[in-house]
């Protein structure tokens, strides 16, 4: 195809070959002709291997794309075809991305279903439905947790303070008295 008639011509170019008028022209420029012909870079033909790298490129980037193409719309996805070929690799680049995090998360739930069923327990995470009941319990579960977490805080906070002795400023009671409260502006007001 053009691109390997692009390839061929940049590494005769880059060996020394020069382009050449009727019978003399080399193979790699017979081939590369209807390119030679049709394509411009910056209106130019591309006639150095600089040029030839860029068409190169060029020609690659809308091959993958229609291959990338095709192997979506096998799966399923379409994409526009019609768009320029930097709008088509970005919607690529995102497709790509959104399945990377999708199979991220199948992982996380393969490896929770095997932590699940080592455990000993029977959780069934097959169906989607089923994934959201035991991500609510375990979102619930690990809320609790967090309060657990902060009560023990504040439990060590109040027993570093220790209780309030006659003499104590009176902030320092006012303060131990907020924590017993679970009153964040109290405890604000009395540091």
């Amino acid at each position: 195809g053009l691109a390997a008639a692009a390839q061929d011509l940049r590494a005769h170019l880059a060996g020394g070959g020069a382009l050449k008028r009727g019978p003399l022209r080399s193979a790699a420029q017979r081939q590369a002709e209807p390119l030679l012909a049709t394509v411009t870079v910056d209106g130019a033909a591309p006639t150095t291997p600089e040029l030839l790298d860029i068409v190169h490129t060029e020609l690659m980037v809308r091959i993958t794309c229609r291959e990338l193409q095709y192997v979506w719309e096998a799966a399923g996805i379409s994409f526009p075809a019609d768009l320029p070929p930097a709008e088509r690799v970005a919607r690529f680049v995102r497709a790509h991305a959104r399945l990377a995090r999708i199979g991220e998360a199948m992982r996380a739930v393969d490896s929770t279903r095997r932590l699940l069923d080592r455990g000993g327990f029977g959780i069934a995470l097959a169906h989607p439905v089923q994934w959201h009941t035991y991500a609510a319990a375990l979102r619930t579960a690990l809320e609790g947790l967090g309060v657990n977490r902060a009560t023990a805080d504040l439990d060590a906070l109040r027993d570093s303070i220790g209780p309030a002795e006659p003499g104590d400023p009176p902030e320092l009671a006012a303060a131990v008295a907020a924590i017993d409260a679970r009153d964040a502006a109290a405890y604000g007001r009395a540091l």
